[in-house]
């Protein structure tokens, strides 16, 4: 799953590969921006992270077949053991890759 950030928008593509997650930028976007104007989440504070909101991703999970549901579980629950899921926030802890 690789949540796409670009100067006016965020997308998630490859929803259905729940064994990987990470944020791509593209071009020079203003991340923290973009991802609070779509709903998506916030830049961290390490500004080498992003927070991905948990309900965002579902909501944009589009196209996925019904185990999808229980293989997206099994992702937050891996990433819970590596202290990737941020509980206060409902959000996802994923490094920034730039295009």
């Amino acid at each position: 799953m690789i949540v796409v950030v670009s100067d006016d928008a965020v997308e998630l593509v490859d929803a259905e590969d729940c064994k990987a997650f990470h944020v791509e930028v593209r071009g020079e976007p203003d991340v923290d921006a973009v991802l609070d104007t779509s709903g998506a989440g916030r830049l961290a504070d390490d500004g080498e992270h992003a927070l991905i909101d948990i309900g965002w991703v579902r909501q944009h999970a589009t196209g996925t077949g019904p185990e999808w549901e229980q293989d997206f579980g099994g992702m937050l629950d891996y990433a819970r053991t590596k202290g990737w899921i941020d509980e206060s926030d409902s959000a996802i802890v994923a490094h920034l890759e730039r295009a």
